[in-house]
């Protein structure tokens, strides 16, 4: 059975909202929305795809600004290591971009 996972918070006065799940071999997302719109279908599909590689359970992070909100999907295993993988992407006004891998060398 898959785990479930849902990080949702307040960006000045917008709402982000991220869902996923982990099903025993690999995460994969499932919702990414920012005040109510989700990105680009390009962009999401990237995202999970990446997200689905990392190939462990995962944990998101955001941190917010006036605009937005920087997100990062992260090995939970491996959290606070140096090399622990993790996808990290940039979200303002509605548009994912910067989307970057870490930690697959």
């Amino acid at each position: 059975m898959a785990k479930r996972a849902l990080l949702e918070v307040r960006c000045a006065a917008r709402q982000l909202l991220i869902e996923w799940h982990f099903d025993g071999n690999s995460s994969r997302a499932d919702r990414l929305r920012f005040d109510g719109k989700a990105a680009a279908l390009a962009e999401v599909d990237k995202i999970i795809y990446w997200v689905r590689d990392i190939g462990a359970e995962v944990f998101a992070r955001a941190e917010c600004g006036a605009r937005g909100a920087v997100i990062e999907f992260i090995e939970a295993d491996r959290a606070g290591a140096p090399h622990a993988r993790q996808i990290r992407f940039d979200w303002f006004d509605g548009v994912a971009t910067a989307i970057r891998r870490v930690g697959f060398e």
